[in-house]
């Protein structure tokens, strides 16, 4: 018997902060150790469930477009977790090398996310090797048939296939106000195969707003959970 992986309750923690961003190349070895030794530790101290960086995927991403080179995402239990002291505190009391790269940053953009269920719950600890972002508005007289579409028919699709890991869906609170849904995958041969294809070119997308650039592929560089 196959036991379905879909789950009605968050099964991880229900709230994310994200932040796409674009860093000059000379800057992008010092970042990534900047986070793992800085950011990725003192948030991984006050509570946070896991941290991870990523670049995007050249291979299967349009890089004509303007999409965000770099991604950082961080799980925490609920979005309180994002507004409460102990994470405040860390944003208000920056250190230099702290200043210094925020500063480097190019065109960032940062939200803070809060669960929509059901979700796909398979997975570790940590966030997978690969991650498929997708940003969208869904027009008002359109949410009702995408959602159900994407609760009886995408999610059970996804359900079927050992490739995809977990799948998740937020809300923006903080930042501009969008839908995303995360795909996790431990192997990105799935996007080439015809079931997936067909699945992505599905009508119901037609009813969304795409973001600039979506979806995109992203592959982990540095984690810590």
């Amino acid at each position: 018997m196959v036991w379905s992986l879909i789950s009605k309750k968050p099964t991880r923690g229900t709230s994310l902060l994200a932040l796409f961003i674009d860093i000059e190349e000379k800057w992008r070895e010092g970042f990534r150790e900047w986070l793992e030794r800085d950011m990725f530790t003192a948030r991984l101290k006050i509570g946070f469930r896991a941290c991870a960086s990523y670049n995007i995927l050249s291979s299967v991403s349009d890089l004509s477009s303007p999409s965000s080179k770099y991604l950082t995402v961080y799980e925490v239990d609920t979005l309180g977790d994002l507004y409460s002291s102990p994470y405040q505190n860390l944003r208000k009391f920056r250190d230099k090398t702290d200043l210094e790269f925020h500063e480097r940053f190019i065109n960032p953009h940062r939200y803070t996310l809060n669960w929509i269920g059901p979700e796909l719950s398979g997975g570790g600890k940590s966030f997978s090797r690969f991650l498929q972002i997708d940003r969208f508005r869904i027009p008002e007289d359109n949410i009702q048939s995408f959602n159900s579409w994407l609760v009886d028919q995408y999610l059970p699709y996804c359900d079927e296939e050992s490739r995809i890991e977990r799948v998740r869906r937020y809300f923006s609170i903080e930042g501009e106000k969008l839908h995303f849904l995360l795909h996790e995958f431990s192997d990105i041969g799935l996007l080439q195969d015809k079931s997936w294809s067909n699945m992505q070119r599905d009508s119901a997308w037609s009813e969304v707003d795409w973001f600039a650039g979506m979806p995109t592929v992203y592959e982990r560089v540095v984690h810590a959970h």
